[in-house]
């Protein structure tokens, strides 16, 4: 019983020793964020690879899709959103 909670302790501090290794955590960020601006749709439809037989069209944009947060398709092509404005 004595090992594991020395064991315990030894983990600790080891764990607050450690600086983060979250990448986003740091001084480090704005070189992580893009810097581009967007793409326009027809430039974003070019970027898109698709397998042939398939194709991909605008079915929804701004300002019909203010902020999305959240997109699924279901059956027989329907599709829902949730954004926020």
């Amino acid at each position: 019983m004595q090992f594991f909670f020395i064991l315990l302790l030894s983990g600790i501090a080891l764990i607050q020793g450690q600086e983060s290794l979250d990448p986003y955590d740091g001084p480090d960020f704005q070189s992580l964020v893009r810097k581009s601006d967007p793409l326009s749709v027809k430039e974003s439809l070019k970027a898109f690879k698709v397998p042939a037989g398939f194709h991909m069209e605008l079915v929804a944009s701004s300002p019909d899709i203010g902020q999305p947060m959240n997109l699924a398709f279901v059956d027989h092509a329907d599709w829902f959103c949730a954004f926020y404005f």
